[in-house]
């Protein structure tokens, strides 16, 4: 059905148009787990596409890179490109851009898979520091960001900052999101029992 899809998307808007690269790119998230080498050929196709129609320094372009650096089996080289892809993005795009905390959140949960927790939670920390700098204590950008500290903090066996965090985040993520998903998760971790609790 997902091929389908993308197959009137490249009828309808042509190849290269940024919806069929959206669609291509959601196709391929859908293909990872039970067709890898499909998924990358169409994350690869997308990147291309994107460089050839939209140029280097679009959002388009850059959000198709951080989509195949995401997917590749090499958790150390995509680290790597994902490094470098943050910091083309935030010298080519608005501050504003959500795109460049999701390019965030792929390069913490790649640290963490290639086993670099530390540098997972130094990226982690800086996000919610620029976003503090920016935006102030209350605003969504930076209630999301401090959630995903807290979630990063807990995958690198940081369970008391996690919680600490967690319980001091939980008023302010009620606020300013009601009673969502993210707030359920900061809920999770300000009740986790610790072994030193027991």
């Amino acid at each position: 059905m997902s091929e389908l899809l993308l197959a009137l998307h490249v009828g309808v808007y042509g190849p290269d148009d940024p919806r069929t690269i959206e669609a291509r790119s959601r196709v391929a998230e859908l293909l990872l787990p039970s067709s890898r080498e499909r998924a990358e050929a169409l994350l690869r196709e997308n990147v291309d596409r994107a460089v050839r129609s939209l140029g280097e320094d679009t959002r388009e372009t850059f959000d198709a890179r951080r989509a195949l650096f995401a997917a590749g089996t090499d958790p150390q080289a995509a680290a790597a490109e994902l490094e470098l892809l943050l910091a083309r993005a935030r010298d080519a795009l608005p501050e504003s851009d959500d795109l460049i905390q999701i390019i965030e959140i792929s390069l913490v949960a790649v640290l963490l898979e290639s086993g670099r927790p530390e540098r997972a939670v130094e990226l982690a920390e800086a996000a919610v520091g620029h976003a503090l700098e920016r935006y102030g204590a209350a605003r969504l950008e930076t209630v999301t960001r401090r959630a995903y500290l807290a979630t990063t903090l807990e995958r690198a066996g940081e369970d008391e900052r996690a919680r600490e965090l967690a319980r001091e985040l939980l008023p302010v993520c009620r606020a300013a999101l009601g009673e969502g998903e993210v707030t359920s998760i900061v809920r999770r971790l300000a009740r986790k029992r610790l072994p030193s609790d027991g």
